[in-house]
């Protein structure tokens, strides 16, 4: 009780100073009482830790035909393999008894869990599947020779069965597909879910750099960078130790808009969310995110930006001078005023600076990457960005957010 008091003080009286009661303040305090499960009445519920029940294709939220086209979804497009195509392998689905599954790889497995009404399991074609299903909410599925029928609707479909991928040394028999393990697990409400998907959209999308194409998950944070900025929510996640979600995961889940049970087992980390069942590894090989934020005693200076004005300024710097050019502000210790300036655009009145500037500052950021900080923050006109110098990374803090911007060179 003490610790949820607490965090809403922090919320409060943010740095010492009182914070205007708004419907910003107002909607940070309902998303993290929601997020520690306490509900109308201010009491707080036992939340139940659901088995991973089977649903059938009639049953409640999305529909099986809905579920198997977001789990097709995550196919890759392209891998290098037969002139660009990804291998035959990897667009093949398992349908099974008890639903469906992509082929799992990198110790990751998706599936839907759902009574198929199948005798046996079965591999054919992902998106051919996918499709057979579109716009059959309640689809019969059976096996006639070496077809998977599908029929609903007043329609009928066979899809080829690919007898090979589950022979005794086909690609599904190869590969171990594990049971799920839900004992001892947390739930969590879909606010948790939502934050995940906030900070996600700042996260790497180059391969090469695996460890921040995930976002780290944290017992009271979840994080995203890709390198050059990065974004963090406050939440409570109820988990002992953190991991790392990646994006197809984030996709699944989010889209139930249902609350997800979370269990942590030895070297896998399983979730489970309306008809989606994951599997993921449990890795935490992230950046020390919290190495790279300027110290409060030393963030000195503090300009309050127009955010509207900021967003409009960024918009207009020509996308070929984005990527190789940075926007300049400028700090001078004669004036509050800052001047931005872009290689084609100059602005002097949507920033002011307070602090101890001892001689002028130049400071360099990407546009692109601004304009992502600004998606991000809350409603406001003015927003304060904290700075120590033009070398360290900059710093916006929002109840219950934090934001961080790396400089550019000039």
């Amino acid at each position: 009780m003490h610790d949820i008091i607490t965090k809403i003080e922090s919320i409060l009286w943010a740095e010492g100073l009182h914070t205007a009661w708004n419907a910003d303040t107002a909607r940070t305090i309902a998303d993290l009482l929601q997020a520690e499960g306490y509900g109308p009445g201010g009491t707080r519920p036992q939340a139940p830790v659901p088995a991973p029940a089977k649903r059938g294709r009639k049953g409640a939220g999305m529909t099986f035909s809905a579920a198997v086209a977001a789990l097709v979804k995550l196919i890759p497009a392209g891998n290098g393999g037969n002139k660009g195509k990804p291998p035959a392998y990897w667009q093949t689905v398992l349908v099974s008894p008890d639903g469906v599954r992509l082929l799992p790889s990198a110790g990751e497995s998706f599936a839907v869990v759902a009574e198929t009404g199948l005798p046996e399991s079965v591999a054919v074609d992902g998106r051919l599947f996918a499709g057979a299903l579109k716009g059959i909410d309640t689809p019969a599925l059976s096996i006639r020779g070496n077809a998977l029928v599908v029929a609903g609707g007043g329609l009928e479909t066979s899809l080829p069965i690919l007898h090979d991928m589950t022979a005794a040394d086909g690609a599904w028999r190869v590969r171990d597909l594990p049971e799920p393990d839900l004992t001892g697990a947390v739930t969590w409400h879909p606010v948790v879910m939502q934050a995940i998907q906030q900070v996600a959209r700042v996260a790497s999308t180059d391969s090469s750099r695996a460890t921040i194409t995930r976002v780290l998950v944290e017992a009271e944070a979840v994080v995203a960078t890709d390198g050059h900025h990065m974004e963090a929510r406050y939440i409570t996640t109820h988990l002992d130790k953190p991991f790392a979600i990646p994006q197809d995961a984030i996709a699944l889940l989010v889209a139930t808009k249902e609350p997800v049970t979370v269990a942590v087992k030895g070297g896998s980390v399983w979730l489970h969310s309306g008809p989606f069942m994951v599997q993921v590894p449990n890795e935490r090989d992230f950046p020390a995110w919290r190495q790279v934020l300027p110290k409060d005693d030393e963030a000195t200076l503090t300009v309050v930006l127009n955010r509207g004005m900021l967003r409009d300024f960024c918009k207009r710097v020509p996308k070929a001078e984005v990527a190789v050019q940075p926007v300049v502000m400028t700090l001078s210790p004669h004036d509050t005023a800052v001047r931005l300036q872009s290689a084609s655009m100059r602005a002097d009145d949507i920033a002011a600076c307070y602090g101890d500037v001892k001689q002028t500052m130049h400071i360099g950021f990407n546009a692109s990457y601004m304009l992502s900080l600004l998606e991000g923050l809350t409603d406001g006109d003015f927003f304060e960005l904290r700075l120590v110098d033009q070398f360290v990374p900059m710093a916006v803090r929002a109840p219950r957010q934090l934001h961080v911007l790396m400089p550019a060179r000039i």
